[in-house]
C-alpha cells in the first residue's frame, strides 16, 4: 500500500475510534449540560458529528450541527535527509457558545478534547506512525460557535502496537 492509501484509511479508522467512545457521542450528541449522565447514543447516529472534510458553512446540513468535530491532514511532507514522512493532523472540536457549560463545572470543549486526547495521543496511526499532542488553540467562528483546534504531530517509525 502507499503512503496515501495508509493516510487514507487511517483517517478512517480515527474517526471510528472516536465514534466508539461513549462519552464523546453524548458529548456531540445531547445539546444539554448534563449531557454526560444521558443514555448512551447509537454508534450510528454519531456519523453526521465528525467529519473527515472541512466545514466551511455551519447553516446548511449536515453542519448544522450544536457540537460537532472535523479531522483533517493539514500538512504532511518528506523528510528526505532521514527517510522519513512527517505531517500534522487537525481535530476541530466546535460547540455552540451556549452549550460550553456542563454539569459537575466541566467545559464541554475540554471534555470533548480530553477524550480525543486519550484515545490518540500516543497511538499508532499508520503501519509505522504515532501520533502526539503537540497544541491547542481557541477558534471563534461565529457569535455562535467556538471551539478549540487540536494538532497532534505526526511521527513515522514511532509506531505502537495499538490498533483503533
Amino acid at each position: 500500500m502507499g503512503i496515501f492509501t495508509n493516510l487514507q484509511t487511517s483517517l478512517f479508522q480515527i474517526k471510528s475510534s472516536l465514534k466508539g467512545n461513549s462519552d464523546l457521542r453524548k458529548l456531540l450528541y445531547y445539546g444539554t449540560s448534563d449531557a454526560l449522565a444521558k443514555d448512551d447514543v447509537d454508534y450510528s447516529l454519531i456519523n453526521d458529528y465528525i467529519y473527515l472534510n472541512p466545514v466551511f458553512n455551519i447553516n446548511v446540513e449536515p453542519f448544522n450541527k450544536s457540537n460537532f468535530i472535523t479531522i483533517n491532514l493539514v500538512e504532511f511532507s518528506e523528510n528526505k535527509e532521514e527517510s522519513l514522512f512527517e505531517g500534522a493532523l487537525r481535530v476541530n472540536i466546535m460547540c455552540k457558545n451556549t452549550l460550553w457549560e456542563l454539569d459537575d463545572e466541566k467545559i464541554r470543549p475540554l471534555e470533548i478534547i480530553e477524550n480525543v486526547y486519550n484515545l490518540l495521543n500516543n497511538r499508532k496511526f499508520d503501519i509505522s506512525h504515532k501520533l502526539h499532542f503537540m497544541s491547542s488553540q481557541l477558534v471563534v467562528l461565529n457569535e455562535e460557535i467556538s471551539g478549540y483546534m487540536v494538532i497532534f504531530g505526526l511521527e513515522e517509525g514511532a509506531g505502537w502496537e495499538y490498533e483503533f
